[in-house]
């Protein structure tokens, strides 16, 4: 009887990392796993300065704690950031990695994933991540075309972040935050 063994962590992020460079041309050009994982660590700096077992802290609870967890701040609990997230990453890649099994017990908590294991959450969300209704100001649910600061900003405001209304002042004011956490990115 012959194992199927799953593919190693690097070679599932691999994968990831090729279908989106795949799908995600502009006019031709490619992006690249540069572009991408670069555009992915931006993100990671501004939610929790690329901590991995981050814990979001929260002036609105009485314990100060919130519900972001992780590089990327997914949210815990049923039907909450990270739950969506798994369940688009297993539909991408067509199974259940040995990681996600037994997620829910942690309350869909991703703080004691790897890095490279949130990254590949990260992905299998955005490739399977509907866009939104176009409309003035709308980017597309992916990388492509998001080559300034203010590109991916906007992408992470409408995407990640994804709790302001477009075009609001309250979008505007996340935006400007992201841009400003970014003053203090490492080059």
């Amino acid at each position: 009887m012959t194992m199927i063994t799953e593919p190693t962590e690097e070679s599932m992020l691999e994968g990831l990392l090729k279908t989106a460079r795949n799908n995600w041309s502009v006019d031709g050009e490619q992006v690249t796993s540069e572009d991408i994982l670069g555009n992915m660590d931006k993100i990671a700096f501004h939610e929790s300065k690329n901590i991995a077992d981050a814990i979001q802290k929260s002036d609105n609870t009485e314990s100060g704690i919130g519900p972001g967890r992780g590089l990327f701040q997914f949210e815990v609990g049923e039907g909450q950031g990270a739950h969506t997230a798994s369940r688009r990453l297993i539909k991408q890649l067509g199974y259940t990695p040995d990681f996600l099994k037994g997620f829910a017990e942690s309350n869909y908590d991703v703080s004691s994933f790897t890095p490279e294991q949130q990254q590949m959450m990260f992905l299998g969300n955005i490739l399977r991540m509907p866009n939104k209704a176009e409309g003035e100001g709308r980017v597309g649910a992916s990388f492509a075309g998001v080559d300034t600061d203010k590109e991916l900003a906007d992408y992470w405001a409408q995407y990640h972040h994804a709790g302001t209304k477009l075009g609001s002042d309250a979008q505007d004011d996340m935006t400007k935050k992201f841009l400003g956490d970014l003053d203090d990115y490492p080059s």
